[in-house]
């Protein structure tokens, strides 16, 4: 847990803001859902429950400091896999490896960097039930469907771990406990599907949305690419992933939840691709589960190679694998300019989030200049949404007559907001903030 908190201290040391303009997005959601709390909290195909979360944050804290619940749902992740790794009897370097592993892997400390991503409070979730299920009482199975269940508002990947989960109580013939996690647990898939309809009329709605923009963008690839696409990345990732199933499954007669689990969300995901519903960037993120999932069978596995030398000589190959995405991908598809306007605009606010003010930027930026500044939804874009940029005229007749600041990256903006009496207050990256 050290380990993590120290990671994401350096990594947001060292300017990072976010993987992409969606965190943004779904932090100004959040600041929506506190102002007008509504069921579905997104309006969109984003499932709402981590919205609910990020809400309820923003009653003690800030919107730019929305990343600690993102940070606190990695840290809950790790104690989850402690306990779990604990249940099957992990000690010594077994339970070392089962928790460093996934840790080794970069896009836990990205994913717990990040503000309103909720990729790792769901692992959290879906671990936690986990050890709820260990209990055979009527307390745990519920628990556990309550987990299972808010886990599924989160991220699609828990539908699938959560299907993963119970074929483990239908296989063991334990129907009682069948019947009271599945229908605990099946609660906010089942409240989406009948969202989606009276929104849509498609209870599949936030599927076919999702396909719709990948064939608008031109994102869809072969067929056969489709269907390798995540058994390839995870593979490449995250190669002990695959190494821990496979001695699990050749060694023991039952099937444990966490392994059933990961390896239904890795089949979902072929199957989302092969549909052209699956992730439309950054496609590693939707691997955090299962590489969570499995890190107490690679626990069990890497820690049967005898002695300290094997499970050393195995974290390292791991540290080395899990660093060597850090100087090939692109984590992060936001520059830091953006953000950076947008704090100076927060401090020429001076806190009253009354007053509106003008934003000169194609949308992407625009999400992550209001965000930074917390500034409650009061600024006034000079484009509508996938727009193009407008003419000087056009982006003029927006701005608002009670703007008193305005972030601005043109110079025909920023000479024309001189004659409307506003002053350069801030100058970088391309970037002029000005008030009046």
């Amino acid at each position: 847990m050290a380990l993590l908190l120290l990671g994401v201290l350096v990594l947001r040391a060292g300017g990072f803001e976010g993987i992409s303009h969606d965190d943004a997005a779904r932090s100004l959601l959040a600041v929506d859902f506190r102002a007008s709390p509504r069921l579905d909290a997104t309006r969109s195909s984003w499932l709402p429950a981590h919205t609910w979360l990020l809400g309820a944050a923003l009653t003690i804290l800030r919107p730019s400091r929305l990343w600690w619940v993102s940070l606190a749902g990695g840290l809950a992740a790790c104690a989850s896999l402690v306990a779990l790794s604990r249940r099957r009897g992990l000690t010594g370097w077994a339970l070392v490896i089962s928790v460093a592993l996934p840790l080794c892997w970069p896009w836990t400390v990205v994913a717990s960097a990040a503000p309103g991503v909720p990729e790792l409070p769901c692992v959290a979730l879906v671990l936690g039930a986990l050890v709820a299920l260990e209990r055979t009482t009527l307390a745990g199975d519920l628990t556990a469907g309550l987990l299972l269940t808010v886990a599924c508002g989160h991220r699609y990947e828990a539908w699938w771990a959560t299907a993963g989960v119970l074929a483990v109580l239908a296989h063991g013939r334990a129907w009682r406990r069948l019947g009271r996690v599945g229908i605990v647990a099946l609660a906010i898939p089942a409240l989406w599907l009948l969202m989606n309809h009276q929104r849509a009329g498609d209870a599949l709605d936030f599927l076919h949305r999702v396909r719709a923009f990948r064939e608008a963008e031109g994102a869809l690839e072969p067929l056969w690419r489709r269907a390798l696409r995540f058994p390839t990345l995870l593979g490449r990732e995250a190669p002990w992933a695959y190494f821990g199933a496979a001695v699990t499954l050749a060694t023991t007669r039952r099937l444990r939840p966490e392994t059933a689990a990961a390896l239904a969300v890795l089949a979902g995901l072929v199957s989302g691709e092969l549909q052209g519903s699956g992730p439309t960037h950054h496609p590693e993120r939707a691997l955090l589960l299962p590489v969570w999932l499995l890190g107490p069978a690679a626990g069990v596995a890497l820690g049967r190679l005898g002695g300290a030398r094997g499970p050393l000589l195995a974290l390292a190959l791991a540290a080395c694998w899990g660093a060597y995405p850090l100087r090939r991908a692109r984590f992060t598809s936001v520059a830091p300019e953006a953000p950076a306007a947008g704090r100076e605009v927060r401090r020429l606010l001076g806190g009253d989030r009354s007053r509106c003010w003008f934003v000169e930027a194609a949308w992407e930026e625009f999400l992550w200049v209001e965000h930074a500044s917390e500034a409650s939804r009061r600024a006034v874009p000079d484009r509508d949404y996938g727009g193009p940029a407008p003419s000087e005229d056009t982006a003029l007749a927006r701005l608002p007559a009670c703007a008193t600041v305005a972030a601005v990256t043109s110079e025909r903006l920023r000479v024309a907001l001189r004659g409307r009496q506003f002053r350069e207050r801030w100058s970088h990256g391309g970037w002029t903030v000005l008030a009046r």
